[in-house]
């Protein structure tokens, strides 16, 4: 059984996982569970669909909450940062303050003794404030995204899969996909069900590494 992952909250896609660390404002999750898809919501309700600076400002609500900060301190961007750069900032961030952090396929993990969580959740919590996801990536995503997510799942990571011997079965149609990611029902998910769901932690790390379950960021967000 794989361990928790580092907490990721789900915000514009979808949002995702859990515990040991954290990364609200995940970009381009799979849309199912885990480093998965908060459904879509509608654009008269969604935090995530208005300017920059609303968009920045949720995410960063949405990270006091993850963290239980229930005063969150005012906290100045140093500078918006990409998907691929995220983890290594935040870690080094982290490190700066004295917080032991390591980079996880899925985020990052910190040893947070039970004395020191508190203060712990809160370094984390500055750290993602002062490096934020660029805006872009924790948007709602847009149907022709979500038809790209589909046409990844169905190309390339379900042929991935099989071929490291993990033959998954489920996968609806393109129409489906879009519609149950929209509706908020959690869209099809390759590493959210068996066998891969149950998967020793290191397997699954591996897998991760070698069949991401999201498309190229630039690919995504072209």
């Amino acid at each position: 059984m794989r361990r928790a992952a580092a907490a990721v909250l789900v915000v514009g896609v979808l949002v995702t996982s859990a515990c040991t660390g954290g990364d609200p404002g995940s970009a381009a999750p799979s849309p199912g569970v885990g480093a998965s898809a908060a459904p879509a919501t509608s654009p008269a309700v969604d935090p995530y669909s208005g300017s920059d600076a609303d968009v920045l400002l949720q995410t960063v609500s949405d990270s006091a909450k993850l963290y239980g900060i229930q005063d969150p301190p005012d906290v100045a961007v140093v500078r918006t940062v990409t998907p691929d750069e995220r983890t290594a900032v935040i870690v080094q961030c982290l490190a700066d303050v004295g917080v032991t952090a390591r980079a996880e396929s899925d985020g990052w993990s910190v040893e947070s003794p039970v004395d020191q969580s508190s203060a712990i959740n809160l370094q984390q919590y500055i750290c993602q404030a002062k490096y934020p996801l660029d805006p872009k990536y924790v948007r709602t995503l847009s149907e022709d995204q979500i038809r790209i997510f589909y046409g990844y799942v169905r190309d390339s990571l379900l042929p991935c899969l099989s071929g490291k011997g993990y033959d998954i079965d489920g996968l609806p149609t393109e129409d489906v996909y879009v519609d149950s990611f929209q509706s908020g029902q959690g869209a099809f998910d390759p590493y959210a069900v068996e066998p891969l769901v149950s998967t020793e932690q290191r397997v699954w790390e591996s897998l991760q590494q070698a069949c991401p379950p999201s498309p190229p960021t630039d690919v995504l967000y072209k």
